[in-house]
C-alpha cells in the first residue's frame, strides 16, 4: 500500500471532496427536474447521511456517539441553520435560477465569515484577508460561469436565497471550527444529520419519492 505524506494526503482529500461536492449539484438538478420536491430531497439527504455515519461510528468506536447537553444544543442549532435552512435555500435557489448562479452566490460565504468574525469575535480585518476573500469569490464566479454573465439567472428571490445559502455556509464553517475543538467531526455530523432529519419530517414527505 502506498504511504502518502500527510500534507499530500490532505491536498488529495481536499481535491476529492471538492470533486464530490461539485458533481453533487448535477445530481441535485437531475433529481429536482424529475419531480422530487426540494423539502423531500432534504429529508433523504439527512437520513442517508445519518444512517451511513451512525453505522460507521457504531462499528468503529461507540464513544463517538456520546455528546453532552451543551454540545447537543449547539448541534440542534447547527442542524437547523446549516442543514435544514441551508439545503432548503440551496435547492430552492437552484430551482429558481440555475447551478451556476447558486454556486456563485454561495461562495459569498467568505465575505460573511469575514464580517461575522469581525463583529462577533473582534478579529482584525487585514489586507491579506480582504485579498483572499476577493480571490475566492472571483475564482468561484469564474469556475461556475466560465466568466460569462449570460449563464446567470437574475430571479430576485433566487438571488436572495443564494445569498442566504452563503450566509448559512459561513455560519457552518464558524460553528464547525468552534465545535471541532471539543467534539469529533463524525460525532458532529451524526447528530446534525439525525436532528435535521427528524425536524425535516415536519414539512416533508420522503415517501413521496416512491
Amino acid at each position: 500500500m502506498m504511504n502518502f505524506p500527510e500534507k499530500l494526503k490532505g491536498y488529495l482529500l481536499v481535491a476529492l471532496s471538492g470533486t464530490l461536492w461539485g458533481t453533487g449539484f448535477l445530481y441535485i438538478q437531475y433529481i429536482l427536474d424529475h419531480g422530487l420536491e426540494s423539502q423531500d430531497l432534504v429529508s433523504w439527504k439527512m437520513i442517508v447521511g445519518f444512517v451511513t455515519l451512525f453505522l460507521c461510528a457504531f462499528f468503529k468506536d461507540r464513544q463517538l456517539l456520546r455528546i453532552d447537553r451543551k454540545g447537543f444544543l449547539y448541534l440542534v442549532f447547527m442542524a437547523i441553520v446549516c442543514h435544514i435552512l441551508y439545503n432548503l435555500a440551496m435547492y430552492a435557489a437552484i430551482e429558481r435560477t440555475n447551478i451556476a448562479t447558486t454556486v456563485s452566490l454561495m461562495y459569498t460565504a467568505p465575505v460573511f465569515v469575514l464580517l461575522i468574525a469581525r463583529v462577533a469575535f473582534k478579529e482584525r480585518l487585514t489586507g491579506i484577508k480582504i485579498i483572499a476573500v476577493i480571490i475566492c469569490v472571483v475564482g468561484a464566479f469564474l469556475t461556475s460561469t466560465g466568466g460569462s454573465l449570460a449563464v446567470l439567472d437574475t430571479d430576485v428571490i433566487g438571488i436572495i436565497l443564494g445569498l442566504f445559502t452563503g450566509l448559512c455556509y459561513a455560519i457552518m464553517n464558524l460553528l464547525s471550527k468552534k465545535l471541532l475543538k471539543t467534539y469529533k467531526q463524525l460525532t458532529i455530523l451524526i447528530y446534525t444529520f439525525g436532528i435535521a432529519f427528524i425536524l425535516s419530517l415536519s414539512f416533508s414527505n420522503p415517501l413521496a419519492a416512491f
